[in-house]
């Protein structure tokens, strides 16, 4: 009789390929946006409406949504869309 497997050990690995973020930016110097530093050289800015912006239309405090690289052991990510 065979030994029965773990369904934990069937499972694939989970592997981390972005980050998904949203609230208020806090800063800037790249985008700060929950303590994380995001790069936004290769940002696309759109507005709610799904019109393309210009990163200088985004101000503090504004609440932002952001989709982004995985977040390093630094803390930050590159580059948000």
């Amino acid at each position: 009789m065979a030994a029965a497997q773990s369904p934990l050990a069937a499972a694939p690995p989970v592997t981390a390929t972005g980050s998904f973020t949203s609230g208020a930016i806090s800063g800037f110097g790249s985008i700060i946006v929950n303590g994380v530093r995001f790069d936004d050289s290769g940002a696309q800015v759109y507005d709610d409406d799904g019109n393309r912006r210009g990163s200088d239309d985004l101000k503090l405090g504004a609440h932002v949504e952001i989709e982004a690289s995985r977040i390093d052991r630094t803390g930050a990510a590159a580059p948000p869309r």
